[in-house]
């Protein structure tokens, strides 16, 4: 079981004055309209935890552990995890607003500016969340409840937007700062295959996790990452392949599967066979 003070993708944004707004029981978001100036994000290098949802975040951990110390037993099987801190570039569009696409032709500067103060963020509010969690495996932590190396998973949803020129020149430096301070990897949800040689070739990463494995060529990221020993997690597999075997041939190693079962039982049978064949 792994739970997180879950309010969606705005934490960092909000320490840097972005207006957040939660409607009913949605998850909260940024409105733009009024977006922070370049210098602004760059005069907000210190973070101040009692500023935007920085301190309800804490207030959440805090009642986590509180809880969990009274039921022992469940506190063996669950892992408190870190928030949703996306990653540099996400934030800054998130802070920014779409047009950071332009600006990142237009006002390259500041944008490379900015990409720095908020991953120098990312690993301060990483390392202050840090200490809510659940540490089990040394080298090991735990997102979208799969066991990952190192400290932290970085969101890239928008990566796919731009050329892998552009990520690997403004956007992978700063990606692989937060990862040399705190290990961990890189997500990324839709079609990314053409982005992936540059997120792998980040030095510090040790996983790639995907959000949907089956829209991309997972057997040629996964021949780039076997080379590399950067592990794949969440690839999505069919029941046939579970039960043939088959996804032992093609990924014997370094690797995390997902397979969407119609029930418990339907799981248990298909696990069943799958510890069979390892």
């Amino acid at each position: 079981v792994t739970i997180r003070a879950n309010f969606g993708c705005v934490l960092v944004a909000s320490a840097f004055g972005a207006l957040v707004q939660q409607v009913e029981n949605n998850p909260p978001w940024i409105v733009h309209g009024n977006d922070i100036p370049y210098q602004q994000i760059i005069d907000e290098a210190n973070v101040d935890f009692d500023k935007g949802w920085l301190k309800k975040a804490t207030s959440r951990y805090e009642f986590y552990i509180d809880v969990l110390k009274d039921y022992p037993k469940l506190q063996k099987v669950t892992n408190v995890v870190l928030p949703d801190l996306q990653g540099p570039l996400d934030n800054l569009e998130l802070i920014r607003g779409s047009g950071v696409f332009m600006e990142m032709i237009t006002d390259r500067d500041l944008c490379i500016n900015a990409l720095e103060v908020l991953a120098n963020a990312q690993i301060e509010i990483a390392a202050h969340f840090s200490r809510f969690v659940t540490k089990r495996d040394d080298g090991l932590s735990f997102q979208h409840g799969f066991a990952i190396k190192g400290g932290i998973l970085l969101r890239d949803d928008i990566a796919v937007m731009i050329n892998p020129q552009m990520y690997g020149e403004l956007v992978g430096p700063f990606e692989d700062r937060v990862l040399s301070a705190l290990g961990g990897g890189v997500h990324s949800c839709g079609v990314v295959d053409s982005i992936v040689p540059q997120i792998l070739s980040l030095d510090n990463i040790e996983c790639f996790d995907f959000g949907q494995a089956e829209l991309n060529d997972v057997e040629s990221v996964y021949k780039m990452a076997s080379a590399k020993k950067i592990a794949l997690t969440r690839v999505t597999v069919t029941e046939e392949e579970i039960k043939s075997g088959k996804i032992m041939e093609k990924y014997p190693t370094g690797i995390s599967l997902i397979f969407r079962a119609k029930s418990h039982e339907h799981a248990r049978d298909v696990v069943g066979i799958y510890k069979n064949k390892v």
